[in-house]
């Protein structure tokens, strides 16, 4: 009998066009995985949350109308079971306990973390 792969419907929040389009090109090989909107700020994203509920978001930390983590925390109220990961450029012991803290469930540095996306969404739909 075959297993049953589960589907993700993901929002995307970071300020930068090109992070967020190399990891919507990153899931959209995915498969079970569907990038359904990327937003660039606090203020899209809270509209997008108005309507959607995503399965899964990447939340950038730092945005330029406010923070990422008190959005992860709007988030996880309105919705516990959404599965949420913090993106960071910065260094992950600043920011890796406050995002824990707010319900982040997991956290990857821009830096040197990308190669990790894949995988922790195919452990998410269980293809690996």
């Amino acid at each position: 009998m075959a297993r049953e792969l589960r589907e993700l419907k993901v929002l995307i929040v970071d300020d930068s066009i090109a992070v967020g389009e190399r990891v919507a090109a990153m899931l959209s090989e995915l498969p079970g995985v569907t990038v359904v909107w990327n937003a660039q700020n606090v203020s899209e994203a809270r509209e997008v949350l108005q309507t959607f509920r995503p399965d899964a978001a990447l939340l950038d930390i730092r945005l330029p109308d406010g923070s990422g983590i008190e959005l992860l925390r709007e988030l996880k109220a309105a919705n516990p079971d959404t599965t949420t990961i913090m993106l960071t450029g910065f260094s992950p012991t600043v920011y890796a306990d406050a995002c824990r803290k707010a319900g982040a469930d997991y956290f990857v540095n821009k830096a040197y973390g990308f190669e990790e996306i894949p995988d922790l969404f195919r452990r998410l739909v269980g293809t690996n």
